[in-house]
């Protein structure tokens, strides 16, 4: 058994903009660590990733954020609006770490935010006895 079996971790995207490192890196933790990972963005049908300026893979939206629970997160910072406007309180911190009532949100802003990210992600799922509900 994995370090986060049982465990759904929501990532949190826009539809269309998201460097395809930042999701798929996190991603394959979580997965690696036996939890269950589930895209949520703005709206239902694909995330558009890039590889920079380029287009990379498309990935499939779990949840849309209208049909999930966000508290307190950090990002890129030009996201701040969105995430505000979206009922979210938004921090500028390398990562973030929110714990609800009924979930915990891990969030981080940019490519060098990798490795703290992926640390604490995995620590705070580990140690967590809540499930996360996307």
């Amino acid at each position: 058994m994995g370090e986060l079996d049982e465990v759904k971790v929501a990532f949190l995207v826009a539809n269309e903009g998201i460097e395809q490192a930042e999701l798929v890196e996190p991603w394959r933790a979580v997965a690696s660590a036996g939890g269950t990972p589930v895209l949520v963005a703005p709206e239902s049908g694909n995330v558009q990733a890039f590889q920079h300026l380029d287009r990379a893979d498309t990935f499939p939206v779990g949840v849309t954020v209208f049909d999930a629970r966000n508290r307190t997160l950090t990002s890129w910072p030009s996201l701040k609006t969105d995430i505000k406007n979206a009922g979210v309180d938004w921090i500028d911190r390398e990562v973030e770490v929110c714990v609800g009532d009924e979930n915990t949100i891990v969030s981080s802003r940019k490519p060098d935010d990798l490795p703290a990210f992926c640390a604490q992600l995995s620590a705070t799922f580990a140690e967590s006895s809540d499930r996360v509900d996307a």
